[in-house]
């Protein structure tokens, strides 16, 4: 099968609309990230929209990506297909790791 990639935006419903890699660059560059939630220094959870996809390697609907940074963690992500979801589990990452820098301080 040959690889195709897919690039998509949100519309003003937070909804996936499929569109070209210039306007996904463009879009990316103003929208980005969608939250992003500073505990300490060395502690924080950013949500992006990734809005790709493919034919062979990622396929399923686009989704949003969860980057976790605090004590201990490295290269941590967590991915949502909704927006609303996004939100609310980016609330849930972020009241989680305030208990863990909490627990553990942020120079682990």
């Amino acid at each position: 099968m040959p690889w195709h990639a897919h690039y998509y935006i949100l519309n003003d419903a937070h909804e996936p609309v499929e569109t070209t890699l210039s306007e996904w660059c463009h879009w990316r560059a103003a929208n980005d990230p969608i939250k992003r939630t500073d505990i300490d220094i060395n502690a924080r959870v950013t949500t992006i929209w990734l809005g790709m996809t493919d034919d062979v390697t990622m396929q399923g609907p686009p989704k949003f990506g969860h980057m976790i940074e605090g004590p201990g963690l490295k290269e941590n992500w967590a991915h949502s297909l909704t927006y609303e979801e996004a939100l609310a589990r980016h609330d849930r990452i972020a009241e989680w790791l305030r208990k863990r820098v909490a627990r553990y301080g942020i120079n682990r």
